[in-house]
C-alpha cells in the first residue's frame, strides 16, 4: 500500500536556461535578468517497482521550499570550451555484466510513481509509459524515488509527446533536496546538457546542440538517455553515444528520478519508458 503526499512548491526560482538553436555555445553559464514567477514541484515515488522482477512496497512524500531569485531574459555564454568532436563520440553498450540492476520498470503497471493532474502540471501512466506534463514557463517538474545513492548509472527511454520544441526532459541524480541536484536532459530540437540546481539556482554546467543526428528529433520519437554519476564525473549518453561530460564535487549522494522542464513556452508533455537504476561494480 502506498501513502502519498504532495505539496506544490510555488517559488521565484533562479533558472539559467540555454540559448536555443545551433548558435548555442557549450559550457554556457548565464547572467540573470528579468523576474518571472516559476513553480517547482516535487513528487517522490516510493520503493514500489521491479527489483529483479519483484514488486516492492514503498512510501511517497514531499517537502516544500520557497525561494526568491531572478531567471534570465537572455542567455549570454561565459565560456567557449567545446565538447568532444563528433568523430570521437564513443559507442557505449547498454549496461550488462559490469553493473548490478537495482531497480527497473517499464511503467506497464502502476508501480508507485506519483499520479496527479491539474492546470499547471501532471503525472500519469499513459501510452504504456509515464508522462510528466509541464504547463508553466521556466519550470522544472520531476518525479523521484526515495532511495539515495552515491555512484549510480541511470537509463530511460524518453520522448516529447507534444508541446514546445525548446522543452527538455531526462534524468536526475544526487538530488539532496528540491534545491540541489544534477539533471541530464535532451530536447527534441537536438539540445542536450548536464544541469545543476544549487541553492535554488539552475544552470547548465555543459550544454550543446546536436548536429550529428544522434538525437532523434520531433515528437513521439524515443531516445535512450543514460546518465552516469560516478565520483566527481557526470556523463550524458544518448542512443549509445557519449555526448558530454563534466566534473562536479558539490553533491556526493542523493535520490534519482525523471525530470521535464520548459523555457519560454508552456505545455510540454514528456513520456518516459524503461527506466532503470544500476550500481557500477567497478
Amino acid at each position: 500500500m502506498f501513502f502519498v503526499s504532495m505539496i506544490l512548491l510555488a517559488s521565484l526560482i533562479g533558472c539559467n536556461y540555454p540559448g536555443g538553436g545551433p548558435a548555442s555555445q557549450p559550457d554556457a553559464q548565464y547572467t540573470q535578468a528579468a523576474k518571472t514567477l516559476a513553480v517547482q514541484m516535487t513528487a517522490i515515488a516510493g520503493t514500489g517497482g521491479q527489483v529483479n522482477g519483484t514488486v516492492q512496497p514503498g512510501i511517497e512524500t514531499s517537502s516544500p521550499s520557497v525561494q526568491s531569485n531572478t531567471p534570465p531574459a537572455t542567455a549570454i555564454p561565459t565560456s567557449t570550451s567545446t565538447p568532444p568532436p563528433t568523430a570521437t563520440l564513443t559507442q557505449v553498450p547498454t549496461p550488462t555484466e559490469n553493473l548490478k540492476l537495482l531497480y527497473s520498470t517499464d511503467f506497464s503497471k502502476e508501480t508507485g510513481w506519483y499520479t496527479a493532474q491539474n492546470d499547471n502540471f501532471g503525472f500519469a501512466y499513459t501510452d504504456g509509459g509515464y508522462e510528466i506534463y509541464v504547463n508553466i514557463v521556466q519550470a522544472n517538474i520531476w518525479s523521484i524515488r526515495e532511495q539515495s545513492y552515491a555512484d549510480v548509472i541511470l537509463e530511460v527511454n524518453a520522448e516529447r509527446m507534444a508541446g514546445p520544441e525548446d522543452g527538455y526532459y531526462g534524468l536526475m541524480c544526487r538530488q539532496v533536496d528540491s534545491n540541489n541536484y544534477y539533471a541530464f536532459v535532451i530536447g527534441s530540437d537536438g539540445f542536450y546538457g548536464i544541469g545543476k540546481m544549487q541553492d535554488g539556482e539552475f544552470q547548465f554546467l555543459k550544454s550543446w546542440t546536436d548536429a550529428t543526428g544522434t538525437i532523434k528529433q520531433g515528437t513521439k520519437v524515443f531516445n535512450k538517455i543514460r546518465a552516469d554519476c560516478i565520483g566527481d564525473m557526470l556523463l550524458l549518453y544518448v542512443n549509445g553515444q557519449r555526448m558530454i561530460e563534466t566534473k562536479d564535487t558539490d553533491f556526493k549522494e542523493g535520490v534519482t528520478g525523471l525530470i521535464a522542464g520548459t523555457q519560454q513556452k508552456p505545455g510540454l508533455q514528456a513520456l518516459f519508458d524503461d527506466f532503470a537504476i544500476y550500481k557500477p561494480l567497478g
